[in-house]
């Protein structure tokens, strides 16, 4: 908004309020009033994504929570490529929350949460209608008894064998991970790169996504990068011995776009540069239409 200004005419010590000055002042209120309108809360089509992290847990709750919500604003800020608020209250799942806003993002959720069935209604009706939706490691970790949501999100956590914790922070902890699809805008970051190094929890998964639905895989785990230890004669052994896709892209029923990663257990994920790139990609994906 354009700061008010006082606009006045002195002679000597006294204000001058003749008609042309009173007609001055005037005008400059309607301005003013019109620029007042035009800066208020972003529209519900304003070309400027909205979106809306749950962050609530029920179980299990990663440390790193509030720093990335730390990160996620000042990206924010920054870019100018997106406004977002957050929550961890499920009350907050309303029709006029869903009515301003174009993605939501579920970070590190876990558990059960207390959604109401009209809410979940409500929230799949979004979802068809084109809301896209993001999720953020235990993202995948969270709704177990709600069948739509674990559509929707594609894969479910089993385990992470590979948790970043397994030599005190020595090499070993960090592991390789796979660009599958290096001409996809969301994995631009890594520059055409088919593999890069990260220090991350790297989930195994209940059913393999790929293949599922309308899976497309962006990134995955070279397993035999992976260490869960000392196995037998103190030899180190690989977590994984079989596919780990760690991010990918959906549809819910085809009616929208989905974005999941698995990358987020740390706080240096997401001081990553490359993963803020990342993430700023991935929220303009998930929020252009196909249409």
């Amino acid at each position: 908004m354009t700061p008010r200004q006082s606009v006045e005419t002195r002679t000597g010590s006294g204000t001058r309020t003749g008609s042309g000055s009173r007609w001055l002042l005037l005008a400059l209120a309607v301005c003013l009033a019109v620029l007042s309108s035009a800066a208020g809360p972003v529209a519900a089509d304003s070309e400027t994504p909205h979106l809306w992290v749950f962050s609530r847990t029920d179980g299990f709750r990663h440390g790193s929570i509030e720093h990335s919500q730390q990160v996620i604003s000042d990206l924010a800020a920054s870019t100018g490529a997106f406004t977002v608020e957050f929550s961890e209250d499920t009350a907050d799942l309303t029709a006029d929350l869903l009515e301003r806003t174009d993605a939501i993002l579920f970070a590190n959720t876990t558990g059960e949460h207390p959604f109401s069935e009209a809410q979940k209604t409500m929230f799949v009706d979004w979802l068809l209608d084109g809301g896209g939706f993001m999720g953020i490691h235990a993202a995948a970790d969270t709704n177990y008894q709600w069948p739509e949501y674990q559509e929707l999100v594609g894969a479910a956590f089993e385990s992470h064998p590979h948790n970043g914790n397994q030599m005190g922070g020595l090499l070993l902890d960090r592991a390789t991970v796979q660009v599958e699809d290096t001409t996809h805008p969301i994995t631009a970051a890594w520059e055409g790169a088919e593999t890069f190094q990260m220090r991350e929890e790297y989930y195994r998964w209940r059913q393999n996504p790929r293949g599922t639905q309308d899976v497309h895989v962006l990134l995955s785990l070279d397993e035999t990068s992976t260490y869960t230890g000392f196995g037998r004669l103190g030899a180190i052994s690989p977590a994984y011995d079989d596919d780990q896709p760690l991010e990918w892209t959906k549809s819910f029923r085809g009616a929208n776009r989905v974005w999941y990663t698995n990358l987020g257990h740390y706080d240096g994920t997401f001081d990553d540069a490359r993963w803020q790139t990342h993430f700023v990609a991935a929220l303009e994906w998930v929020t252009t239409s196909d249409g």
